[in-house]
């Protein structure tokens, strides 16, 4: 899967209302959140995508390697769903 590198930040430039996600360096803008009072979180959620993807096939990896894989079926599938997701499997 090919995106920008996190850590993404949530910044809001001159007080603005508008949140603006940014790249590690600062220089790329990732997403420009506008239209609702839910501005604010939509922004902390997105800016928190690359953590959560990785967190997310981290958890994955783990669990199938567990000898009790089958006890975890249900919170693999999640998993297996958030990624796919997140990845070009996931496209609509």
């Amino acid at each position: 899967m090919k995106h920008t590198p996190g850590p993404w930040n949530n910044v809001t430039y001159n007080n603005e209302s508008h949140p603006t996600i940014i790249g590690p360096n600062g220089d790329e803008c990732i997403a420009l959140i506008d239209g609702n009072e839910d501005n604010e979180a939509n922004a902390r959620l997105i800016a928190a995508a690359p953590d959560l993807y990785f967190a997310c096939r981290a958890a994955l990896l783990t669990l199938e390697d567990d000898e009790y894989y089958y006890k975890y079926k249900d919170v693999v599938n999640t998993l297996r769903q958030a990624i796919s997701k997140a990845t070009k499997e996931g496209t609509q």
